[in-house]
Parts: structure tokens; sequence; C-alpha cells
């Protein structure tokens, strides 16, 4: 009987320990990774100007020459035109 409630204290020290550790080591582990993939594996950005509406903008892929290059608003207004289309 003594020798349970000896491992059953452990056991709740060790669960508090989890707890802790989740409860505070691990949101700052995550938050340092975030930031360190933003700065590192932040995409390329490209200067555009929309071959709709003259705008200049910025997209995350290099545009092929020959292809148009749309704009953030005019991207989104054709989506949504061919959707009720």
């Amino acid at each position: 009987m003594n020798v349970s409630r000896r491992f059953r204290s452990v056991g709740l020290d060790v669960v508090a320990l989890i707890v802790a550790f989740v409860i505070f080591v691990v949101p700052f582990i995550f938050r340092f990774r975030k930031k360190a993939a933003m700065s590192e594996d932040a995409p390329t950005r490209f200067e555009i100007v929309c071959d709709h509406c003259g705008k200049h903008d910025t997209v995350p892929f290099q545009p092929k020459v020959g292809r148009s290059v749309l704009c953030k608003e005019c991207h989104e207004a054709s989506r949504s035109r061919a959707k009720f289309v």
C-alpha cells in the first residue's frame, strides 16, 4: 500500500511538470519557430504592373513573359465574375 502511494505521488509530479511545460514552454517555441520561418522562408515578391488597370503591385510568383498579370483587386474581381458565369 505504501509503495503505490509513493508511485502515485511521483506520477502526479510528472503530470504537473508536463502540464507546466505545455503551458509555458511550448507557446514560446511555436512563436520562435513562426518568426524564424517568416524571416527565412518568406516568399520572394515580384513587382508587376496590372494588365487590366495599370496599378503597381507585388505577387508571390515570377510572372512569365507573354502571360497577363493582374493586381490583387482585379484578380479577385475576375474570380468573382467567373463564379457567376
